[in-house]
């Protein structure tokens, strides 16, 4: 299975949320994190690591792309 988001986002600015994760999380269904897991061959702790923002990698940066891209909503963490 091939995933065909990219073409889509040729030339357009990146997401927010590549730039400042540790503020920001991304929130998607148990079905969509398991369905990047199969697609980029990687396990479940990495895809909460980029979900969470703990990490700050290209394959991160590429599984917070593909959550947005599959639904996923992207929510600001505010300090009070």
């Amino acid at each position: 299975m091939e995933f065909q988001f990219e073409n889509r986002y040729k030339g357009i600015e990146k997401f927010s949320h590549t730039t400042k994760m540790e503020n920001t999380i991304i929130k998607v269904d148990y079905s969509v994190r398991k369905e990047i897991m199969k697609l980029l061959n990687v396990t479940y702790p990495t895809i909460r690591k980029a979900l969470n923002g703990k990490t700050d990698t290209e394959l991160s940066k590429r599984i917070r792309e593909i959550a947005m891209a599959k639904g996923g909503i992207e929510l600001k963490i505010v300090d009070k």
